[in-house]
């Protein structure tokens, strides 16, 4: 049998040795920390209304949105805002860099989204990272917001 991971890691402590590179260097720091951050967004809906235009506009629902698998295949929607003739799609990343490819998650968690053929579809991106310049330039979002944004900065 080997030896106790803890007692290793005190032994290196004690002796000086242990070297801590930062929480990154712990498994899942990253998706627990995307996790937290979707979380403190979603928790802070009030602050999303004016960047998306909802000013004034009655939302019926606003959450995290899942469904599993069924005729139209699975979707996860990071936040699912509902008023009464509109949805928005709002994908939070917080990524060190983020590229294209969350145009094209975006776009498959929009065709998989059950709606009524009068309710208008609408996108947005709320990001904590570098981001491409490429998606700005696209338009794809009809939103495009940095944390930083919101917390006013």
């Amino acid at each position: 049998m080997g030896s106790d991971p803890i007692v290793q890691v005190k032994s290196s402590i004690d002796d000086g040795s242990f070297s801590f590179g930062g929480f990154g260097q712990f498994a899942g720091w990253d998706s627990t920390m995307g996790f937290a951050f979707e979380n403190l967004v979603v928790n802070n809906l009030r602050s999303l209304v004016a960047p998306l235009h909802l000013d004034g506009v009655m939302i019926l629902s606003a959450a995290p949105y899942f469904r599993r698998g069924g005729e139209g295949g699975g979707c996860q929607v990071d936040l699912l805002i509902q008023s009464k003739m509109s949805m928005y799609v709002v994908e939070i990343k917080r990524k060190t860099s983020i590229g294209r490819e969350v145009m094209d998650e975006v776009r498959e968690k929009c065709r998989r989204l059950p709606r009524r053929r009068s309710m208008s579809l609408h996108t947005a991106l709320v990001y904590d990272g570098n981001l491409a310049p490429s998606i700005e330039a696209d338009g794809y979002f009809d939103a495009i917001i940095p944390f930083s944004r919101l917390l006013g900065l």
